[in-house]
């Protein structure tokens, strides 16, 4: 008798640690849900704006003043003003980097205030560039996600 009580206790565990750990990862591993875009206002400047967005790659663009770097190889090959900014958070996936680009400056996390990326694109970019994807591969995340 005891012996099967133990059992049912041993079962019980496993049965809420497993159901702890599904509920985990199904968070983790779910494909990101559907956000209504905002709208933002077209420009009538002759500015060309480029923003990239993404992982760390985009977040070392900003942060080693790389936009400037970027902005004069471009402006070598064409003859207009541009504009070149850049936003990310190094070790984003794909799932967080759609997020960052639809949250709004309402709404976003105290814990990240400049990841979101909403007033990079209400300046209504000509080019935005999306570095997204290695740390999905490198997570073993699926195409889906």
């Amino acid at each position: 008798m005891v012996l099967l009580k133990r059992l049912m206790w041993l079962l019980s565990g496993l049965v809420v640690a497993l159901l702890a750990t599904y509920i985990y990862f199904y968070s983790e591993l779910s494909p990101a849900d559907d956000v209504a875009p905002y709208d933002i206002p077209s420009k009538n400047e002759d500015t060309l704006r480029v923003v990239m967005i993404g992982d760390s790659w985009s977040m070392f663009h900003n942060n080693l003043n790389r936009d400037s770097v970027l902005r004069a190889m471009l402006q070598k090959r064409i003859n207009v003003p541009l504009k070149v900014r850049s936003r990310g958070k190094g070790g984003a996936n794909s799932k967080e980097i759609y997020y960052y680009m639809f949250s709004s400056r309402t709404i976003e996390s105290e814990h990240e205030p400049d990841r979101c990326t909403q007033p990079l694109l209400e300046e209504h970019p000509d080019y935005c560039l999306i570095s997204a994807g290695i740390n999905d591969a490198c997570q073993g995340k699926g195409t889906d996600f």
